[in-house]
């Protein structure tokens, strides 16, 4: 490929495999260029589709107006007070750490702490295989139905954008042929509607997705969903699944104002998340989630947890939403022989690195987005 020249010695490429290593290096180059952009599957990690947000339906949602002179809110910047902020440098997860390895092993160590100091004895999780009583049930499933269960897989598929979804529990409210629905039931916030400029009683908020929420109060507006397990209400509400229903927020007021129930009765959902045709489905066969259909009296069960620990806000700090994941990820085919091809193996060094720096992420978007 290469010879000494005549004149000076110096070894230069010979003119045919100057041709050649032009050939090669620009189609090498554009393909590098593809693979780094947005439109291509990156080695390691699935890139979602971004969803579209189709509309809900109208009677198990409101467009709350919350123009910027009503609300202090501003995306991306925390509800507090200049004397009250604190001085402190932004969060980094690399910061103490060399590597990506230490942090996570010091999450993972940290955890573990946290799990054995605080797991109550008398939890009917304490046996995978017992769903708090042999008449209840939970399995997966492939079949996308309005009520089922959606929870995202562990590892780092959303560590580095939408976190999120990061090991999420999503009801799917609404199925058809314009695509899916669903509200994240285990993301609470530190908000309430006092914050937001929305007058009458302070009602805890959720997160319950990235379309028209919390985030895009400025933008579209927001799309509020009020859920409750109270059948003395059913009938002014829609069922979701036995026993979970939705009704307007404006019902909710309502009967708090009327004095038939409490704020506590109900859990206020800010946003939804939202696939378009095929796109939940096409998600699902690549492994990102795990469909489940869940017993409806476990649902009520967490949904009425998820609302006795929100009370307990300011004493207990807020919930990254991972313990209610863990409980019905872990009852799901509990005692089934098969092995879900798309589960990682959590005992796999490279998975539990990559399952920690998705927790740490999880954290730091609570932090920058959910608390006050």
């Amino acid at each position: 490929l290469s010879q000494p020249c005549p004149a000076t010695g110096v070894m230069r490429w010979h003119r045919g495999a100057v041709v050649l290593k032009r050939l090669v290096a620009w189609p090498a180059f554009l393909l590098c260029v593809a693979l780094a952009s947005d439109g291509f599957v990156t080695w390691g990690r699935i890139e979602k589709v971004p969803h579209r947000c189709p509309r809900p339906a109208s009677d198990a949602s409101e467009q709350l107006d919350l123009s910027p002179g009503r609300t202090r809110y501003v995306p991306g910047r925390r509800l507090v007070s200049k004397s009250k902020r604190r001085k402190s440098k932004p969060y980094d997860p690399a910061a103490g750490a060399k590597s990506r390895r230490n942090i996570g092993w010091l999450l993972v160590i940290m955890g573990s702490i946290g799990i054995l100091s605080e797991a109550p004895t008398d939890s009917p999780y304490s046996d995978p295989g017992i769903v708090s009583g042999s008449s209840e049930w939970a399995y997966s499933t492939p079949v996308i139905e309005t009520g089922s269960i959606l929870m995202a897989r562990p590892g780092d598929t959303f560590a580095q954008r939408q976190q999120y979804f990061h090991k999420s529990v999503v009801l799917i409210i609404k199925h058809d042929d314009a695509g899916d629905m669903g509200i994240i039931i285990n993301r609470p916030s530190g908000f309430n509607t006092r914050q937001l400029g929305i007058k009458g009683p302070s009602w805890n908020i959720w997160f319950g997705g990235d379309c028209e929420g919390i985030r895009d109060a400025h933008v579209r507006g927001i799309r509020s969903f009020c859920l409750h397990v109270i059948d003395d209400f059913a009938s002014m509400s829609r069922e979701v699944t036995r026993g979970v229903y939705l009704i307007s927020f404006d019902k909710a007021q309502e009967l708090v104002s009327a004095g038939q129930a409490q704020t506590s009765d109900f859990m206020l959902f800010l946003g939804y998340c939202g696939w378009i045709q095929n796109q939940l489905q096409g998600e699902l066969n690549v492994g990102v989630w795990k469909m489940a259909s869940v017993d409806s009296r476990v649902i009520v069960r967490e949904l009425r947890e998820e609302t006795m620990e929100l009370r307990q806000l300011p004493q207990l700090g807020l919930d990254d939403g991972v313990g209610l994941w863990r409980h019905l990820y872990a009852v799901v085919d509990a005692g089934d022989a098969r092995n879900d091809p798309f589960d990682p193996n959590m005992l796999d060094t490279n998975s539990v690195e990559g399952d920690a720096f998705g927790d740490a992420m999880l954290r730091q978007w609570l932090i920058q987005n959910l608390t006050p």
